[in-house]
């Protein structure tokens, strides 16, 4: 987890990306991924554009995918679909589903579309007991810009978990620099 928060720096989508070009697939199976074909370089637009193409439709169905990467760029694809409720409904069942990692994905995803059902389910996925998801949180406040979450960022820092404190504080920072986000 100290890695992701190390990461934290680099916006969602190239993250992403970097996330998927670890794994042992064949070559013909990494080819099919975004991350498999184009890396970090530009991959914040092929997800858009994969998303647009494909649909909610088409992202729900990448989301029972066994590869970690397919389900992660699905989630990063549903997130650019702004003013979508579809997205937005799929979003908030990964972000309180049972997979931690993807429900971590789809917190910060929430954060990037942006949609008011989402700051609603920020501030409550916030007072998560899983301190996976609270970290989350200070990631998908980074990337929504919505002034109105960053009170939250104030609570989290305060958090007994280290990872949470660790991205709060670390997301407060590059908020106060202006830091870079995935649009």
């Amino acid at each position: 987890m100290r890695t992701l928060l190390a990461l934290a720096a680099v916006p969602f989508l190239g993250l992403l990306a970097l996330c998927g070009c670890g794994e042992k697939e064949p070559p013909s199976e990494v080819a099919t991924t975004i991350a498999g074909r184009e890396g970090i370089a530009g991959s914040k637009e092929a997800i858009a554009e994969m998303a647009r193409k494909k649909g909610v439709a088409g992202l729900k169905a990448d989301l029972k995918s066994e590869r970690s990467v397919v389900r992660m760029e699905a989630i990063a694809g549903l997130g650019t679909l702004k003013d979508n409720g579809e997205a937005t409904k799929t979003l908030l069942e990964v972000a309180n589903g049972n997979d931690l990692e993807d429900a971590y994905w789809g917190i910060i995803a929430l954060g990037v579309q942006g949609a008011a059902e989402g700051k609603a389910a920020l501030e409550k996925l916030a007072e998560s007991p899983d301190a996976h998801r609270r970290a989350a949180v200070c990631l998908a406040i980074h990337e929504a810009r919505d002034e109105s979450l960053y009170p939250l960022l104030d609570t989290l820092v305060q958090d007994l978990d280290r990872e949470v404190k660790g991205a709060a504080t670390q997301m407060k920072a590059k908020i106060a620099a202006g830091g870079p986000r995935a649009e």
